[in-house]
């Protein structure tokens, strides 16, 4: 990978690239609470509550500095920093001039971290090390790492200080650490321990651990532990622990059994009770219960705080906080759900005309992110009055900016709503067909909706009003993806390759058409048109770039592209093509070299590496609009939204072009000059398909001065551009032929 990333030479000012990452944080592992609210940490990153606002008003993502967004632990430092445990380092985030940090000392996946005064205890997979600070957290460089030897190679997923001995839980059981002696004490069933799956530790002026089958308490005259409570062997898995004053607070995060997970215990009366707690839903939308808790809180001021877990997926349903007052049925008041999306699962994504952006999560609906005057975010599930599947997958958009969607269930087929008027319409091929499972769907330039039905051989189209035009005969299935060029052909990327479909006539005879299997391989993902008849596709076999006259693959080790399973491709107004890889990133390959300046490289290569791409997740999807905007979806990490430097018309002032325009039938050559020091002129259409290449070795000298000569005899009219590279930068020079 990183000689691939040296030897690309970046063509794009990846600093002009401003970075947005659309993230769900409702999924929380750790809660630090203050006075005004709490940080949390997310699977959307770090997050802080405001209690004044009832909501995430706060948030820190890789685009601030941090590379990963899945962050498992926190430690609040008394100056106000915040130690951050990310699945891939240590960040140290200054709330004050919002900067978050990278330790430069530590990499790989952080599971738990614990704080004692300068001390910082760091729990990874293999073992824990300490972070010593020197009074100056805000300052990396002068920290000092320590290897902790004879804790070994152990996984260390939750820790705590405790007395000034650092106490180190897992599944393996609960160790000890003294450091004035460097010893290493083990705790187990023989030591009171009702089981060795140690799931939380919450110090104070005791030491409660949670196991697998109840709290127990350490008690220091006998070195041992004693049961404060314990939970039946069918009560669902506990997660976290939290004690105040006689009362201890257990959560559990299994989807199964009663809903209510809040175990509350207080010790004065003896007194186990189980609470549960509504969760907000859209309008029209079943209350749910907070059935999986992942982390319990309790803070100085007496209020309750709990994380709500993974829930299916990479989705969770937020953060409750509680006055530890009891309701019959809570009025919503008291539990939040973060404003963003409701899963970082993204399976499809759409950029349309008007601002808007388009995800589909798999089992949650849809979510519609806007940029209307402010930033807003919309989920949409299955109610009363909108007929949306809760599994659609696919979604296209109409010449009249209509968003199209698709269902992965028999429950609805095609859903079709119009921003303009709020109105939404749906086609359906009967309760429960089997037709309503859509592979795919896309949009002619008729605005007719293409429909490729899950394992039915069968291809509908629907027009404009939504009844049902043509039905087709169609053998090549699933079919990932559809485009409409020009010419009336219909482009399919199938499990059987590169599908044309000829129609006998695409405006008014659909049916019985031919087929041709052009590009035959295992399976073709996406496709998109390349604006001069050919089509550009990806597969996990590479990608590729078919023309009517030759197959190009880029898939073997000389390829500008770092790895052969690719997921998508997309071309924006200029003729770039994107090409998204599904573990490495994006590849931007600009045919004429007309989008950016650069004298070096037609392939860009954007990674999280060089860029803030959202790492750590596979890729799934990306769309481009029509003003150059680009969002990439992955499978749980949310999105990247970003633009990259728009079109710059950078006609050359130096090397000219004459006769420009020139008139084909007199039969005279263009001519390129000077091109003294020039390396080569290549000649594109202004859509980026190549013409011709004149070299260096062919240039002639007229009068001392190095030029070229185009012979356009047997070029079509229009326009052109020239591309000439010197040594130190490139030139461009546009030309018309006429006839």
């Amino acid at each position: 990978m990183l000689a691939l990333l040296l030897g690309l030479i970046w063509g794009i000012n990846l600093d002009q690239v401003e970075w947005r990452s659309l993230l769900n944080a409702n999924l929380i592992y750790d809660i630090a609470p203050v006075e005004d609210g709490a940080w949390c940490a997310t699977n959307g990153g770090v997050r802080f509550f405001s209690l004044a606002d009832s909501a995430f008003t706060r948030s820190f993502t890789n685009t601030d500095g941090r590379a990963p967004n899945v962050c498992r632990s926190l430690a609040l430092v008394s100056s106000g920093e915040l130690w951050v445990a990310t699945e891939d380092g240590l960040a140290l985030i200054d709330p004050e001039s919002d900067q978050a940090l990278p330790h430069p000392q530590v990499d790989g996946s952080v599971l738990s971290l614990a704080l004692n005064g300068d001390t910082l205890a760091v729990g990874t997979p293999s073992g824990v090390f300490f972070i010593l600070m020197k009074s100056t957290p805000a300052s990396l460089d002068d920290d000092t790492r320590i290897p902790i030897p004879p804790l070994g190679n152990r996984s260390a997923p939750g820790m705590c200080w405790f007395k000034g001995d650092l106490w180190i839980g897992s599944d393996e059981g609960l160790r000890r650490y003294v450091p004035t002696t460097g010893s290493v004490e083990t705790f187990s069933i023989t030591d009171g321990l009702p089981s060795t799956d140690i799931r939380d530790l919450d110090p104070g002026d005791s030491l409660d651990v949670l196991t697998s089958k109840g709290v127990s308490r350490y008690v220091e005259s006998s070195a041992a532990f004693h049961d404060v409570f314990l939970l039946q062997d069918t009560l669902p898995k506990v997660t976290s622990l939290a004690h105040a004053g006689d009362t201890i607070y257990v959560t559990s995060a299994s989807g199964t059994g009663v809903y209510k997970r809040l175990f509350r215990y207080r010790e004065s009366v003896d007194s186990l009770e189980t609470l549960g707690f509504w969760i907000d839903t859209p309008a029209g939308v079943k209350s749910t219960w907070a059935r999986r808790m992942q982390v319990v809180e309790v803070d100085d001021w007496g209020r309750v705080w709990i994380g709500l877990g993974q829930a299916g997926g990479n989705w969770g349903d937020g953060l409750i906080v509680w006055d530890g007052e009891w309701r019959v049925r809570w009025d919503g008041s008291q539990s939040f759900d973060c404003s963003g999306l409701n899963s970082n699962f993204i399976w499809h994504l759409l950029l349309d005309d008007c601002g808007n952006l388009w995800m589909t999560h798999g089992t949650r609906g849809v979510t519609r992110y806007f940029e209307d005057g402010e930033e807003g975010w919309e989920n949409l599930y299955t109610n009363d009055s909108i007929p949306i599947n809760n599994s659609t997958k696919v979604s296209a958009v109409d010449s009249k900016g209509r968003i199209v969607f698709g269902s992965w269930w028999s429950t609805n087929g095609v859903v079709r709503y119009d921003p303009s008027t709020d109105e939404w319409e749906e086609y359906s091929w009967g309760d429960g067909a089997a037709l309503n499972i859509i592979a795919w769907l896309a949009v002619d330039p008729l605005d007719r909706i293409w429909v490729s039905h899950f394992n039915a051989q069968q291809m509908s189209v629907l027009s404009s009003d939504l009844t049902e035009l043509a039905v087709i005969s169609w053998a090549y299935e699933p079919v990932w993806s559809l485009e409409f060029d020009s010419s009336g052909t219909v482009w399919a990327g199938t499990d059987a390759g590169l599908v044309a479909y000829h129609p006998p006539d695409f405006t008014e005879q659909l049916e019985g058409g031919e087929f041709v299997i052009e590009v035959p391989i295992q399976q073709v993902r996406d496709i998109a048109l390349d604006g001069s008849g050919g089509i550009w596709g990806v597969s996990p076999e590479g990608a590729f770039h078919w023309t009517p006259d030759e197959t190009v693959w880029y898939k073997d080790s000389n390829s500008p592209i770092p790895e052969s399973d690719l997921v998508s491709v997309d071309r924006d107004p200029w003729g770039r093509i994107y090409l998204l890889c599904r573990n490495d990133g994006l590849v931007v390959y600009d045919p004429a070299g007309t989008a950016y300046d650069t004298s070096r490289a037609l392939w860009q290569f954007i990674s999280s590496y060089n860029t803030s791409l959202i790492p750590g997740f596979e890729y799934s999807w990306l769309d481009v609009d029509r003003t150059g905007r680009v969002a990439v979806g992955t499978l749980g990490g949310g999105i990247s939204l970003f633009a990259l430097p728009p079109y710059t018309d950078s006609v050359s002032v130096k090397v000219s072009v004459y006769p420009n325009p020139c008139y084909i039938s007199l039969g005279l050559p263009v001519r390129f000059t000077p091109l003294d020091g020039a390396k080569s002129v290549v000649i594109y259409t202004i859509s980026g398909e190549r013409v011709r290449e004149i070299p260096e070795a062919e240039f002639l000298t007229i009068q001392g001065t190095a030029q070229a000569e185009l012979d356009v005899s047997r070029m079509a009219a229009g326009l052109y551009l020239a591309v000439i590279r010197f040594p130190d930068r490139v030139e461009r020079v546009k030309f018309v032929l006429l006839r």
